[in-house]
């Protein structure tokens, strides 16, 4: 019905290039990029979060400004891409978990902190864990299930990816495994929201959908290093 006579309009997220992994805590080999819809994560969440904006809208008559309080957000759709990288020695595959997810927040207490960082996953007796629990290795992340306790799950995907080098020399790449990965997500909000004065984000919408890229090296004893991650998004709303 609304296609009937509300314009829809377009909010671009922030570009990410070439965005190089870190490791998942002090000592490691496992290492994860991470990134959250929002110019800022929930207070409490995992401070190394990359935020990709594609909520903020103005008033205003632009492509992307809104011209009242109130707008029908539709969805986000978010185009990731994981590149393999060139090194010297040649490295071994990954083994790589990608999750989007977002909070639970109607299943703990208000006030409660789930921090994916260290919540994101239950171990072997139902226990709350995260790359950050001390202990924690990349066989735990790649196995452990996730946490649907306190998130929802819009994707958790595994696969292996290996460099374009062999043999120490940079070359077409002709093995088993493949060098790129990409990923489509179009994450879902249909919902009329309400912007405060002043406001250039919605008031009544939970919009923090979150990535997690976690990899971990085959060989479980050289750094999972050699990749990096590259993200676009597009947000559109229907202006009323």
């Amino acid at each position: 019905m609304l296609n009937k006579f509300a314009e829809t309009k377009l909010i671009a997220c922030v570009r990410k290039d070439e965005v190089k992994p870190q490791v998942i805590q002090t000592g490691a080999i496992a290492t994860y990029t991470s990134f959250v819809m929002g110019n800022t994560a929930p207070s409490g969440w995992d401070p190394h979060m990359l935020t990709i904006d594609g909520m903020q809208t103005h008033l205003g008559t632009g492509a992307g400004d809104r011209q009242g309080d109130y707008v029908y957000f539709m969805k986000t759709h978010v185009s990731l891409e994981i590149d393999m990288g060139v090194t010297s020695p040649s490295p071994c595959p990954i083994e790589f978990r990608v999750i989007c997810a977002k909070a639970r927040r109607g299943s703990y207490p208000s006030g409660t902190t789930k921090n994916p960082a260290s919540h994101l996953f239950v171990d072997e007796v139902g226990q709350d864990i995260g790359h950050t629990t001390l202990g924690i290795n990349g066989t735990d992340i790649i196995n452990y299930p996730l946490n649907t306790r306190a998130f929802t799950i819009h994707t958790d995907k595994k696969f292996i990816l290996s460099s374009p080098q062999q043999g120490g020399q940079a070359q077409s790449y002709s093995g088993f495994y493949p060098c790129v990965k990409r990923f489509r997500f179009n994450l879902p909000y249909y919902k009329k929201t309400h912007f405060g004065s002043g406001a250039n984000f919605p008031e009544d919408l939970d919009y923090f959908y979150f990535w997690y890229i976690y990899g971990r090296p085959i060989d479980k004893d050289t750094t999972a290093s050699q990749f990096e991650v590259n993200l676009r998004g597009t947000t559109s709303f229907k202006d009323l």
